[in-house]
């Protein structure tokens, strides 16, 4: 017979509470950097931004200024306005004059923007409005002739990156929360598996360890299921060859034949009444009068 194994065999060792901890406390701290270096990469994109913004030319309108262009492609002219929010009217290409100051330059054509840019940084609060696009760099004249009296002047520069700060936005929620969350869950998962394992395996210990019980338990000492009733002996065994049919044995009294009557039994039938002779027909000839008298 094999001896039941020890409880030190049966439950699991406590490795995976180490493991599920450790993976926790990782997760936590790589989601922690990851946010820092993201929150970080996502303050460079918006002050970048705010500098694309303070570098550009500007020009109060109505009026004329000469800005230089450091190289070849597109342009954009942006409306700006005061009170701290960027104006809701705009200039059209008609109202707008592009010319380079070269020697026998031509106006340059001014055009819609076709992709809207808002801006409110650095003090500065703008949208595109025109655009135009340059063959080569130099110094060029832009003149507004008219403008709504919300456009204070206008910016002149390159189109401005609003995907990369945006953009490190969300890099800076989902990355740390995913890469983070990941292995905090898993670690989680180690340590449920692991403490349901060992719950499962000490109640196994428990039952190997405990002693054998009867299916009936011990008799009590004086229970009256240890003797007979009063007028039976104790049934002994079937002797060696006797027939089943033989049973009771010898010992229990026989049967009685029968059991005398109750005297609260039920009552027999009595004697039957006689049936009395039935009576005339009633007629449907009217009865003859009764004197009566009078």
């Amino acid at each position: 017979m094999t001896a039941p194994a020890a409880p030190a065999d049966l439950r699991p060792r406590t490795t995976g509470y180490w493991v599920g901890g450790a993976l926790v406390g990782v997760g936590v701290l790589v989601g922690a950097l990851l946010l820092g270096l993201a929150v970080s990469h996502s303050i460079g994109e918006f002050r970048d931004l705010g500098d694309d913004v303070d570098a550009m030319d500007r020009i109060s309108v109505p009026g004329e200024g000469v800005v230089t262009i450091d190289g070849a492609g597109d342009r954009v002219i942006y409306v700006e306005g005061g009170g701290g929010a960027a104006p809701i009217a705009t200039l059209s290409p008609t109202e707008v004059t592009v010319e380079s100051t070269a020697p026998d330059s031509t106006p340059i054509p001014v055009r819609n923007v076709s992709v809207s840019e808002t801006y409110d940084l650095s003090g500065h609060s703008g949208r595109a409005a025109l655009e135009f696009t340059v063959d080569e760099p130099g110094d060029y004249r832009i003149a507004v002739e008219e403008a709504p009296s919300s456009v204070t002047n206008v910016a002149v520069g390159p189109h401005l990156d609003l995907i990369g700060p945006i953009g490190s936005i969300f890099v800076a929620v989902f990355v740390p929360a995913g890469v983070g969350g990941v292995l905090v869950i898993a670690g989680a998962v180690v340590l449920i598996v692991t403490g349901v394992r060992r719950s499962a395996a000490q109640r196994q210990a428990r039952v190997a360890a405990a002693p054998p019980v009867s299916a009936w338990g011990p008799v009590p000492t004086g229970s009256p299921y240890l003797h007979a009733p009063p007028g039976y002996a104790a049934p002994g065994p079937l002797p060696p060859g006797l027939p089943l049919s033989a049973y009771p044995p010898p010992a229990y009294p026989p049967y009685p034949p029968a059991y005398p009557p109750s005297r609260w039994s039920a009552p027999g039938p009595g004697p039957v009444a006689p049936v009395p002779p039935p009576g005339p027909a009633p007629s449907d000839e009217p009865s003859p009068d009764v004197p009566t008298d009078g």
